[in-house]
């Protein structure tokens, strides 16, 4: 602008360094100049009919990119992660090698997105709560930032967005000062987030907008959201005050419903982000995505329902649905790829390969290291060694067997001094869903325990009859292992 102002006359010609650029999405400047000027407006710019004060016409710039009817069938790749917990730092194992971390897991996300003329980015809830420490001391923003900075173009919510309540949900999606911590402030998330199923209890609204249209190689695609039907037993209930969710009939109607609607708009490609667990083994899809599939008329017009929450594999047809769910924490995405006919934009075929992020042989994203470093860097205590293990203190089968971190965690808890001067308790128990990560091989940080159990929960203890102590194991292990 300084340039303009001393120059006086600009010519994108003669100066050979700028122009005007599209810009994604609908984007218009409104601005007034002579009335004369309707006469003689170029393809980009109309002419409101309305004049100011002064007289002069008011008119309009369309900025927005302009595609191109197709010719022929578009294929577009949908890369998705789902469950990432805020584990920016995290270093996970597959196969005995490493893998995940926000800089590898980015690394992948550019690849895949630069190999394909049309590509969309999505995260399916949790994408933050019970978040690495990196990313939770500052009220999850760091893991927002980085999403910002990847460019997503639409995500959803899952349970643990609820985590922290409505307010500071409403917050890390649209900016502002953080309910429970004043001096962090949200920047707000530069994609759109989809909800269908949770609903404000006195009207019955939806929380935020229920769907999204995003257009890629000439081509619509709607995205509908939906969080897991468990969340309500899965939060604090001062997590979801205000809010009600959608039974599972309720929810299958609502699918319809704005599924009908997205048809009414044109689009004929239509993805169900569901934070719904689903398992694929042996062949087989099974969980709650899985159900909603089969819920859903055969004749639906939706194509793809994303799963999530319980962080496993999934990649199978239900009921005419393409279900995918990659792992979690980073550590795989999944692409998706779609080929749309050009003429009714209807999905003539779908498939999907999940990808786990190894770092062997990957050179991690420069701007997420430098991104994840410099909240490294406010908190020095994260890196700071607390002990060291041989490599087995692990969380290996938890759901199913004894598992030397658990124990190691609930003998911790048993002999903790609550300063009644009682003896130690008789049990201690410890759920396995809580133990987030493993201790690693070598020095421990506190940055590694926090990891561990993040939630900050608060340990306590009470008296319980035998009765009790045994309906509590039959609960526990009355829950198959996919959750």
């Amino acid at each position: 602008m300084d340039f303009i102002s001393e120059v006086g006359t600009i010519d994108p010609t003669a100066d050979g360094n700028w122009s005007l650029a599209p810009i994604k999405g609908s984007v218009k400047v409104t601005f007034t100049t002579t009335p004369k000027a309707a006469s003689v407006l170029p393809a980009n710019i109309s002419d409101t009919g309305q004049q100011n004060d002064k007289g002069f016409g008011i008119f309009e710039l369309d900025l927005s990119v302009k595609t191109p009817a197709p010719t022929a069938d578009v294929e577009v790749h949908l890369i998705g992660i789902n469950d990432f917990h805020g584990q920016l730092d995290t270093v996970s194992t597959v196969s005995y090698k490493s893998v995940g971390t926000a800089a590898y897991l980015a690394t992948y996300l550019k690849q895949a997105r630069a190999k394909y003329e049309n590509s969309l980015l999505f995260h399916n809830g949790d994408s933050v709560g019970a978040s690495a420490p990196v990313s939770s001391l500052e009220r999850d923003e760091p893991t927002h930032a980085w999403m910002n900075m990847m460019k997503f173009d639409v995500g959803s919510l899952g349970n643990h967005e609820f985590d922290q309540g409505v307010d500071a949900l409403m917050t890390q999606l649209y900016g502002g000062a953080d309910p429970k911590n004043k001096k962090i402030i949200h920047a707000g998330s530069d994609f759109d987030y989809v909800n269908a199923n949770a609903v404000y209890a006195k009207n019955g609204e939806p929380i935020i907008n229920p769907y999204v249209i995003k257009e890629v190689g000439g081509v619509k695609i709607g995205f509908i959201g939906l969080v897991t039907k468990s969340t309500p037993s899965k939060v604090a209930p001062s997590g979801t005050v205000g809010v009600h969710f959608l039974s599972p009939e309720e929810e299958v109607a609502a699918v319809e419903k704005y599924a009908k609607e997205l048809q009414s708009k044109g689009v004929e490609t239509i993805i169900v982000l569901a934070h719904d667990p689903a398992t694929t083994k042996d062949g087989k899809t099974t969980g709650e995505a899985a159900d909603l599939a089969n819920a859903l008329p055969a004749n639906s017009p939706v194509d793809v329902i994303v799963a999530g929450d319980n962080h496993a594999l999934a990649n199978g047809l239900v009921n005419g649905k393409l279900l995918v769910q990659a792992y979690s924490y980073g550590t795989a995405f999944e692409d998706i790829k779609l080929i749309i006919d050009h003429e009714t934009g209807d999905v003539k075929d779908k498939s999907a390969v999940v990808t786990s992020t190894f770092h062997e042989g990957v050179t991690p994203d420069p701007e997420s290291v430098t991104l994840v470093n410099a909240y490294l860097e406010k908190h020095p205590e994260l890196t700071q060694p607390v002990g060291t293990t041989d490599g087995t203190v692990t969380r290996t089968d938890a759901y199913t067997k004894e598992a030397a971190l658990g124990n190691l965690i609930a003998d911790a808890m048993r002999t903790a001094d609550f300063g009644d001067g009682a003896k130690a308790a008789d049990f201690a128990f410890m759920n396995p869903g809580g133990i987030r990560a493993d201790l690693p091989k070598g020095d421990v940080t506190f940055g590694d325990l926090a990891k561990v159990q993040p939630f900050g929960n608060t340990l306590v203890k009470l008296t319980l009859t035998g009765a009790q102590i045994k309906t509590l194991l039959q609960q526990q292990w009355n829950v198959k292992a996919d959750g």
